[in-house]
């Protein structure tokens, strides 16, 4: 599983993070059908957006024989994307793919000016940001024989239509990407019960 915080378990003790308990899921599910058990490795990293889980798919994935590839988008999956390029551009980072520094030039961005800029400036090719980090996703997975899918997460204080109108507009893109999208609607139970699933007053995790 790769994704951002929300998939690290930020705040959680590590028996109650998503991973862990779609392993413990599977497991007994299926520990009476002589199906081998699974195992759900966790490699996800706070703020980190589709456009680096490739690389990390690549770096420390492919030492294990791994079959599924779950990358956890959450509602405003577009925030991680733009704060994801922002920073490659305000630390000029080396070997960049062409693709996103085409977008880069696009958007007329350079490092001297503001975070805040250069997100403004980028907005307008989030969707397309997203569908190329996606597809990249996806190929790189088949290509290892994996097969590549995208859960989409409500973060704990959308509401049922903040989340079915993210859950639209990722999956549209997801699938235009070749993907397999999940639905994770009412995944923290009744809405009434959000508040106790906070990590703090100021924090949604």
């Amino acid at each position: 599983m790769l994704g951002s915080s929300y998939t690290v378990g930020a705040g959680v003790e590590a028996e109650l993070t998503f991973p862990f308990l779609l392993e413990a899921y599977l497991n007994q599910r299926y520990s009476e059908s002589g199906t081998e058990r699974f195992q759900v490795l966790n490699l996800a990293y706070p703020g980190e957006s589709v456009l680096r889980s490739s690389s990390r798919l690549e770096n420390q994935a492919l030492d294990f024989d791994v079959d599924y590839a779950i990358y956890m988008a959450v509602t405003e999956e577009t925030q991680f994307v733009l704060r994801n390029l922002r920073d490659v551009v305000k630390r000029e980072t080396e070997n960049v793919d062409p693709f996103l520094l085409d977008i880069v030039r696009q958007a007329e961005v350079t490092s001297d000016m503001t975070a805040d800029e250069i997100e403004r400036r980028l907005r307008p090719y989030a969707d397309e940001l997203l569908e190329w980090g996606y597809r990249e996703f996806a190929s790189f997975a088949e290509q290892h024989g994996i097969v590549p899918i995208v859960f989409v997460l409500p973060r704990t204080g959308d509401t049922v239509s903040q989340y079915n109108n993210e859950w639209e507009h990722l999956s549209g893109i997801a699938r235009n990407a070749g993907l397999t999208a999940m639905n994770l609607k009412g995944v923290y139970g009744s809405l009434q019960e959000r508040n106790n699933l906070k990590l703090a007053p100021w924090d949604w995790h």
